[in-house]
């Protein structure tokens, strides 16, 4: 048997977006689909079962961070694979502090989250960094 670690959540449904985030071609992964909608937009969908880490670094798990931490661990996947440009970082993370926001989450504390991504967080979209697969005995 085969498995990955290092996942504290898991999507029970399919997730849609919009995102302001235009691409030429779509990108379809086990469980990850990328696709363009116009010059501006595309549409990220994230299927059930899909497995992340969640909010990371020394945060409170809240309601309003959840699901802006799941469009954004998907993206980052995506970078990581290679599917998607580590170009784009700056705009991800750009969406995830105003997805933090419309969340409800309050906008100092989401400027601080926002921030210590753009210190922290290019490794987590470095390709060097693909979940590492284990094998149980």
């Amino acid at each position: 048997m085969k498995y990955r670690r290092g996942f504290k959540y898991q999507l029970a449904e399919r997730y849609e977006q919009i995102v302001p985030i235009p691409i030429d071609v779509e990108i379809r992964t086990e469980f990850i689909n990328f696709e363009p909608i116009d010059t501006e937009t595309s549409k990220l969908i994230i299927k059930s079962g899909y497995a992340c880490d969640g909010p990371s670094g020394i945060t409170i798990d809240s309601p309003s961070s959840i699901r802006p931490a799941f469009v954004h661990d998907a993206f980052y996947q995506l970078m990581r694979h290679k599917h998607l440009p580590k170009s784009l970082r700056k705009t991800i993370d750009s969406l995830l502090l105003a997805d933090l926001i419309k969340e409800g989450m309050d906008e100092g504390r989401a400027k601080v989250w926002h921030r210590m991504v753009r210190i922290f967080g290019s490794a987590s979209a470095d390709p060097k960094n693909k979940k590492k697969i284990y094998e149980a005995p």
